[in-house]
């Protein structure tokens, strides 16, 4: 579906099948057997898997992660010397949030897409 890390699994010699269906639709076709594997957001498998237990009781996370892409809140060398503890705050709120909100936005988004 477009993500950053398409390029490297291709550029390690797997054969890759880009689906705009959809993570649920992949993992259908991974429990019918109609492909060999998928690589995606581990909370977005997750929570599917949680909420469609009978229907992907075949399928199984494994571990290790294919690979960490890390991304950045850009914050300007003169306004974390001008606000050093608002540039703190800034960094762990985002944190917190990732952590706390975002099980609970991932629940809500799914609701309001077909499945």
């Amino acid at each position: 579906m477009g993500f950053s890390i398409v390029g490297d699994l291709r550029r390690s010699g797997n054969v890759i099948e880009e689906n705009a269906a959809g993570n649920y639709a992949m993992l259908r076709m991974l429990d019918l057997e109609r492909i060999d594997g998928i690589v995606a957001h581990v909370e977005m498998i997750d929570d599917l898997l949680k909420r469609h237990p009978q229907e992907l009781k075949s399928i199984t996370v494994t571990e290790p992660i294919v690979n960490s892409k890390y991304y950045y809140f850009v914050i300007s060398k003169k306004f974390y010397k001008r606000y050093p503890e608002l540039s703190k705050s800034v960094w762990e709120s985002c944190a917190e949030f990732q952590k706390e909100r975002l099980p609970i936005l991932l629940k809500k988004y799914h609701s309001l897409r077909r499945q």
